[in-house]
């Protein structure tokens, strides 16, 4: 049989890896053949046996540009050695991929195995049933012995019990661990038989596995209790990674945290993902795994850097608050206190799966690595998201509310990641703005129904027609009405401090990401309580002088219309003061304050120049600094020059209080105009 390679899907770029990684050279790295055959979404990395090919005729490749690697359409595949653990990013170890030329994998030379990742292990998921019936047991006297004597553990199996009340088994010579019910002979017999299948394989290929390798059996059983199909997978726990004995392709299918990172283009970054996958083997195995005081000390390093992390750093990407780090650390001492005993292990692998998985997902120890969650991994910290026609017509109609909800939910959901703690926070502000917009709205829903109650405002109206005043009224009860209804549902919607509520948010907001417009309908969804609101609030307004300009003078007239200006323009220059402020505040601009009252000056400067109050003055030419050894010469000169200066101002302010302090008290008393306008009392000046 020639060797023809590993087939690989068309239009793919493929890296073979058959080569340690110490020997791979990056200048020899190319692109490989593209077409069109193959359309997808995301990355797949294929795990094949290697070949005995040459190390000159192997042809690593790589994609071209990683960092566009969100916008790719086309898988890239990455050959992986099936058994080698230094081709996943870990250290090498000896016996690992072993395996002959032109060797199938265990699934083609056994098509009843199927190569599968730990979280695919059906623990949580079997189809065994209690009969629901009331059952009688009569207990036996001096009964104290409740072990199951009917059925005896098979030799060379040994049965345990995990802390959840799972039951498994485990085939000592061969480290083999399996849910399957041993105590079933048929069960028994499907498993032995493919125990021989698995050695047979191991010895027609001469690979050798070293001890600390374990393999796990899932079977799988059809409707007549007939195996189906049985998924395996082994574990090497020297090098904390799991491997099998075919082309295993990594995609959303078979490991569920691949759908939600696009760019994979490295080892080094896949090695995150199967290592979370082995902490997973060992929460579901804890018996395989012998727990060490330092593998405490390395769980409590990591701890130890995410409460320091969370609390000096306000965009960490640590997904948990302080509490939570801290009540870790404390069980993590605890459990070092009893690190021999294999109760613990189970905890301590959910925690080390947990921030393995995190490092997946941050792209840890890569050039691009996320450092803060609310950048993007896939475009530059320039980049700012494009706002659609959608938005920024209705931006302004609701009182640029949504530019401002848009780019505080940018900040929450980036790269489809949704961290708890910042989502919570930002749904309980939110909350507490929706209640006091619900409580504001019953104030100006009241004031409505109070003004609408005035005789005065319809007695000039024929029935049916209607007063521009109570349509006002009428439009403003409407906006009320909606900002409160839209107001309870949002509060009844948006829940926190609740991990449903935020998986179900996280749901929620890939819904709207997935959409053309992307997030911007949800701004405006959260902004809608506020800008109906504040229409009903001008509506009311609006309404209220309709009724007092009706059957007024033109003095009244003038005055609320004086009054109309002096309300309208600071709405409107609040509005888009604050909505710049939040702009500002978010993309991180120093010097807001500043900056704001900079161009509220230069403002109102204009409009006052443009109505002719203020003449525009000329701005001086720029001033040219003098040389150093000419300022030192004049600097005696320029200090005299001050010293004088201000002696005659104090001179100039002394003789004008005497003057006025002798005016007041010498003309007081007279009827004159200038008794009359000089009014000062005298005081003493020997402070001046």
């Amino acid at each position: 049989m020639a060797d023809e390679g590993p087939q690989v899907p068309s239009g793919s770029t493929t890296i073979h890896a058959s080569e340690s990684p110490a020997s791979r050279d990056p200048s020899r790295y190319e692109l490989g053949p593209a077409s069109s055959g193959n359309t997808g979404n995301g990355y797949a990395v294929h795990v094949s046996p290697p070949t005995l090919a040459t190390t000159s005729a192997l042809r690593p490749s790589v994609p071209e540009s990683p960092s566009r690697a969100n916008d790719a359409t086309e898988p890239v595949v990455l050959e992986v050695p099936h058994a080698t653990s230094s081709a996943i990013g870990t250290r090498s170890v000896q016996g690992i991929g072993q395996l002959q030329s032109n060797g199938p994998g265990l699934s083609a030379a056994y098509p009843i195995f199927r190569p599968v990742c730990p979280e695919k292990f059906r623990r949580y998921d079997r189809e065994d049933t209690v009969p629901k019936k009331l059952t009688i047991y009569e207990l036996p006297s001096m009964m104290i012995d409740f072990a199951d004597n009917d059925d005896p553990l098979p030799s060379e199996w040994e049965e345990f019990v995990h802390l959840e009340g799972a039951r498994y088994f485990m085939h000592r010579p061969k480290k083999l661990y399996t849910d399957a019910n041993i105590y079933d002979p048929d069960i028994l017999s499907l498993v032995t038989r493919l125990i021989k299948h698995y050695e047979q394989y191991i010895r027609d290929h001469s690979i050798r596995l070293p001890e600390h390798v374990n393999i796990v059996f899932d079977l799988h059983l059809d409707k007549q209790h007939k195996l189906d199909r049985c998924e395996y997978y082994l574990v090497n726990h020297a090098a904390r990674v799991v491997f099998w004995l075919d082309k295993f392709e990594l995609n959303d299918s078979t490991l569920h945290v691949w759908s939600e990172i696009q760019g994979v283009s490295k080892f080094s970054h896949v090695r995150h993902a199967i290592e979370a996958q082995y902490w997973q083997h060992c929460q579901f195995f804890p018996d395989s795994f012998t727990l060490q005081s330092a593998h405490a000390d390395e769980l409590r390093d990591i701890l130890n850097h995410s409460i320091g992390d969370v609390l000096t750093s306000i965009t960490t990407t640590v997904p948990y608050k302080v509490d939570e780090l801290q009540h870790m650390l404390g069980m993590v001492n605890e459990i070092q206190k009893n690190a021999e005993s294999s109760k613990c292990v189970s905890v301590y692998s959910k925690l080390m799966y947990l921030f393995a998985r995190h490092r997946f997902c941050n792209f840890h120890g890569q050039p691009a690595a996320r450092l803060d969650r609310d950048r993007s991994v896939y475009y530059g910290p320039s980049y700012k998201a494009p706002r659609t026609l959608f938005l920024r017509i209705l931006s302004p109609l609701l009182f640029y509310a949504p530019s401002t909800y848009r780019r505080a939910l940018d900040k929450l959901w980036v790269d489809g990641f949704l961290h708890a703690t910042s989502w919570n926070d930002f749904i309980n502000d939110m909350n507490t703005e929706w209640q006091q917009l619900i409580l504001l709205g019953t104030v100006v829903l009241n004031a409505n129904v109070a003004f609408l109650a005035i005789q005065s405002v319809d007695e000039d109206t024929p029935s049916p027609n209607k007063s521009p005043a109570q349509i006002a009224s009428y439009l403003s009860v409407m906006a009320s009405i909606g900002s409160i209804i839209i107001g309870l549902m949002l509060t009844r919607k948006n829940k926190a401090n609740s991990k449903e509520a935020v998986e179900g948010s996280a749901i929620f907001l890939n819904s709207f990401a997935k959409h053309r417009r992307g997030l911007e309908p949800l701004a405006v969804l959260y902004s809608v309580p506020y800008a109906f609101l504040m229409w009903g609030v001008i509506l009311f307004l609006l309404g209220f002088s309709i009724m007092c300009l009706q059957r007024s003078t033109i003095t009244i007239k003038l005055l609320l219309g004086g009054a109309w200006v002096f309300t309208v323009f600071p709405i409107i220059w609040c509005t888009y003061i604050l909505a710049t402020l939040d702009k500002w505040l978010v993309e991180g601009n120093n010097f807001i304050v500043d900056e704001i009252a900079r161009k509220t000056i230069n403002f109102i400067k204009e409009k006052l120049i443009e109505f002719g109050l203020m003449t525009k003055k000329e701005s001086p030419p720029p001033t040219r600094h003098a040389p150093r050894a000419l300022t030192r010469m004049t600097f005696p000169v320029r200090k005299w020059a001050e010293v004088l200066r201000r002696a005659v101002r104090r001179a100039i302010i002394v003789t004008t209080l005497g003057r006025f302090g002798g005016a007041g008290s010498g003309q007081g008393s007279n009827d004159g105009p200038e008794g009359n306008d000089i009014a000062l009392q005298s005081a003493p000046r020997s402070t001046v």
